[in-house]
């Protein structure tokens, strides 16, 4: 949780990407008929609610398990690529529940009647775990900026008022992003790593920085 583990250039990305990715999905989904609308910020009497939610208490109590434990413990036993896939199938299964609860973003795509909204959401989480293990590693495993990247996501998933379509064009704009970033990142291609250290090993970390001082 080490604040100065993050890059500055890597807040940029995490603030700025995800609401790119949506404006720039809403205008393309103008070309095929979608409204302008979706522009306008969403508005409504639980707005303050779902922004306390969905930008920070979601963000950080999922991130604390999730690249707190879950990843690192992941990649103990396989390699990055794997890991992040296993990682993006878990938190997408993470979210089934919601599906079942009367009230919830998730539970809205069932009653609007169309699979491809539901199976779009699922599919969703897949980029963004791969890009949210990317800024984890690269910022030396910082909980910090995955929870920043989250929190983002999310806010731009709320705050604009994108529609399903728009939606779905952006679920196509986050793959294609984690595909660079998979192709463009050799660490993707690391196996197995444990992040753990032995007794011994902090000790003799410790008497090596010792020495070096």
């Amino acid at each position: 949780m080490n604040l100065r583990r993050i890059r500055p250039a890597y807040v940029v990305v995490a603030i700025v990407m995800p609401f790119t990715v949506v404006c720039l999905s809403i205008w393309l989904s103008l070309l095929v008929g979608q409204s302008a609308d979706q522009f306008q910020l969403s508005g409504g009497a639980n707005l303050l609610a779902l922004i306390i939610l969905a930008m920070v208490l979601a963000p950080i109590m999922e991130e604390v398990g999730w690249h707190g434990y879950g990843v690192d413990s992941l990649r103990a036993g396989t390699g990055m690529m794997k890991t992040t896939l296993l990682f993006g199938i878990l938190w997408s299964a993470w979210h089934a529940p919601l599906f079942l609860i009367s009230g919830t973003y998730q539970n809205e795509l069932v009653r609007m009647d169309n699979p491809l909204f539901v199976v779009n959401f699922f599919v969703s989480v897949i980029p963004a775990a791969i890009i949210a293990n990317w800024l984890y590693y690269k910022n030396s495993r910082s909980i910090v900026a995955a929870i920043l990247l989250h929190s983002m996501l999310n806010a731009a998933a709320v705050l604009l008022n994108a529609g399903q379509v728009s939606k779905c064009i952006a679920t196509l704009l986050y793959a294609a992003i984690a595909v660079v970033i998979v192709a463009s990142d050799a660490a993707f291609a690391e196996g197995p790593r444990s992040f753990l250290q032995t007794a011994g090993q902090r000790q003799r970390a410790q008497l090596s920085r010792r020495s070096a001082s």
